[in-house]
């Protein structure tokens, strides 16, 4: 009467069978129905053992055998007792199983089955083991970890599982791949069940570190296999790589690639384009991208990372495609047309700009280009198109030797550059120039002019370099006594503050007017921008040290390091700046003033009680400065500020040496030690 009325939805009603009660105590029904979803997983595994049960139904919904891939081994009666059995009525079978598509189900699982799963043997393994001769413990839950007979059972296991394993290889490869990958996705942490990690998980993982999966059908030890970590089909062996890429390669399979690279787990090293470039020969390389389609040819250059060390750490190698062939940098370099012709192909592969903008790529040319003037540096000019390349390849442009004779200015490279000023909207910036001994008389369109100088002839007979940039940061017709001031340190060949100042100090009312209309032309030119080099910086203080009623000077910034602007009235003391040895905390674009005040030189404003009272002008703090007590508001601020400064540039101040021990304690009035730590 029960099955008529509880089984009537059951299409096949048995004709014959039994029917258990179980009487649930309180609370039972709710943890079962809790961990249903477990149980009839476990039950889709335990039909695998169960092979004469063909269906089960739990509350009216079928139980599904979970599909698995199994390795069995049968023990015949009569070798049972060799393993520790003292009876022998049947056969013990074990069993592992596994699931390419159910590994994740599978790793929640419990590990060890006797027909059902032995609920506290859960292992985080993504295979099960199953055999009728395992010895468990009292309760059923747990195996019984002193007995050897599990341990012969397990290594017998093994033992057929590498049997298996080594044949599919060979005739089946698909199905070791399979089971590789079950065990590779499995807990290689050692598994807290001492016997199974020894004769099962640790053998197994031992295992497959020698037969790993290759993408040419092979089977090889871990340390002669590269995770490819590209979409191209890259030939190993064609340079001369003595490895082979590991079977998986695609984002569908990239759990198994990630365990794979894992170093806990196989420790494979990934592979790219970039691991070509810096390892195998460039000629093969280039041989094998000229072979490459174009489609496979773009995705190359996807892949491609730029160099840490910048884009000239590739300038010989032949990886642009022009003229039919491929060319490396230096290739471009050597030929008139070679720089639009690398434009042609940037613009061709717009994926580019994701690794090199065209500012650094033009940048990167000027740097690799030679630093004398040719055709190819002309040309070279003339066809960049941002401003900042432009500027930096003029300030790599050598000394121009020039030669009294109109024939050399057609090759001179100011003589080139004032006839195409007009068309390249790019500011000159002088670097050195050569005198020879004689009458010489130097035009620049816009530049710097000098009257005629004799200069004397140095005893060795060698040229003296006049380094232009170090002093005049413009157009300059200095009077006569400023001429031979200018020869006299020249022939020295020495730059001193005290030469400069009598550079700059004009008293002839011209020579005056003249400096000053070049300060007011950098200032216009600026048009509100902070000043781009030390030798406008040293200009524009200079000018305004000797020539105090120059205005331009509160018209201009500094940039400071951190990035932040300020006036150059604000920052810079009135009175005349003192070079003193210390780091100077300015952007690093104002570096080249060390050329005329040598390596030691700072922007420091000294002896100025105007720096402590109004910190955040962006000076810097010398123990010598401080020249009266302060009082609380102004220590305040200067501590506020001092604590900035060192916490963006922690190695700009020594705050806790020596050097500023004494001065900071004044101010401070405390231990410096102890309010830097605070």
């Amino acid at each position: 009467q029960w099955a008529r009325e509880k089984l009537a939805g059951v299409a096949e009603l048995p004709a014959q069978g039994s029917l258990f009660f179980l009487g649930l105590g309180e609370g039972k029904q709710a943890v079962l129905d809790t961990h249903m979803q477990e149980i009839r997983s476990c039950m889709g595994i335990s039909m695998h053992f169960l092979r004469d049960l063909g269906t089960i139904t739990v509350n009216g919904e079928r139980i599904e055998r979970l599909p698995l891939e199994t390795i069995r081994l049968t023990i015949p009666r009569e070798d049972l007792r060799g393993i520790g059995f003292t009876e022998d009525d049947q056969d013990v079978e074990v069993v592992l199983c596994w699931s390419e598509k159910a590994m994740e189900q599978l790793a929640k699982e419990p590990t060890l089955y006797q027909y059902f799963p032995m609920t506290k043997e859960d292992h985080g393994m993504t295979y099960v083991i199953h055999s009728n001769g395992l010895q468990k413990q009292a309760q059923r839950t747990e195996l019984n970890a002193d007995s050897p007979i599990n341990a012969r059972l397990f290594d017998r296991l093994v033992a057929r599982v590498r049997e298996e394993a080594e044949r599919w290889m060979e005739e089946d490869p698909d199905r070791y791949r399979s089971l590789f990958k079950a065990i590779l996705h499995s807990k290689f942490e050692a598994a807290g069940l001492k016997v199974l990690h020894e004769h099962v998980q640790q053998p197994l993982i031992d295992f497959i570190k020698e037969h790993v999966p290759t993408i040419d059908g092979r089977f090889l030890e871990a340390d002669h296999v590269l995770v490819r970590d590209s979409k191209l089909s890259i030939p190993l062996e064609d340079f001369g790589i003595e490895k082979h890429w590991f079977h998986w390669a695609d984002e569908a399979d990239a759990p198994t690639i990630s365990r794979a690279k894992d170093n806990a787990r196989l420790g494979l090293k990934l592979a790219t384009v970039d691991h070509l470039i810096r390892k195998v020969d460039a000629r093969a390389l280039s041989e094998w991208v000229q072979g490459l389609p174009e489609q496979e040819y773009d995705q190359f250059l996807k892949e491609m990372k730029r160099p840490s060390g910048g884009l000239k750490e590739l300038a010989g190698l032949q990886f642009i495609r022009a003229d039919g062939g491929l060319v490396s940098f230096n290739d471009l370099l050597k030929k008139p047309e070679g720089l639009t012709q690398l434009l042609g192909w940037y613009e061709a592969h717009p994926h580019l700009n994701e690794w090199v903008s065209m500012k650094d790529l033009e940048l990167t040319l000027v740097e690799m280009t030679d630093a004398t003037w040719n055709e190819t540096s002309a040309q070279l000019l003339i066809r960049l198109t941002t401003k900042e390349a432009r500027d930096t390849l003029i300030e790599r442009l050598p000394r121009l030797v020039v030669e009294k004779g109109e024939a050399f200015y057609e090759k001179g490279f100011f003589h080139w550059w004032a006839e195409h000023m007009d068309e390249i909207d790019c500011q000159l910036v002088r670097r050195k120039l050569v005198l020879r001994v004689g009458e010489v008389d130097i035009g620049w369109n816009d530049a710097l002019i000098l009257e005629q100088i004799e200069l004397p002839t140095p005893p060795n007979g060698k040229l003296i370099p006049l380094e232009l940039d170090k002093i005049l940061p413009g157009k300059v017709a200095p009077g006569q006594q400023e001429v031979l001031a200018l020869r006299e340190g020249l022939a020295k060949e020495e730059y001193h503050p005290d030469f400069l100042k009598m550079a700059f100090g004009r008293k002839q009312k011209s020579g005056k007017e003249e400096l000053v209309g070049v300060g007011n032309r950098m200032v216009k030119e600026l048009e509100g921008q902070p000043l781009k080099n030390g030798t406008q910086l040293l200009f524009a203080v200079l000018l305004r040290d000797q020539h105090q009623d120059w205005n331009g000077f509160d018209a201009v910034k500094v940039r400071a390091r951190a990035g932040e602007a300020y006036e150059l009235g604000g920052w810079w003391y009135y009175q005349a700046p003192v070079f003193m040895s210390d780091r100077y905390l300015l952007d690093p674009r104002y570096a080249d003033m060390a050329d005329p005040l040598g390596a030691d030189w700072s922007p420091i404003k000294v002896g100025s009680c105007d720096l402590v009272y109004r910190p955040r002008l962006g000076g810097a703090f010398l123990g010598d400065a401080i020249k009266e007590e302060l009082d609380e508001s102004a220590q305040v601020a200067f501590a506020d500020w001092l604590l900035k400064e060192s916490q963006a540039n922690p190695d700009a101040l020594d705050l806790i040496g020596g050097k500023y021990r004494d001065a900071l304690k004044k101010v401070l009035r405390g231990d410096p030690g102890d309010w830097v730590r605070a």
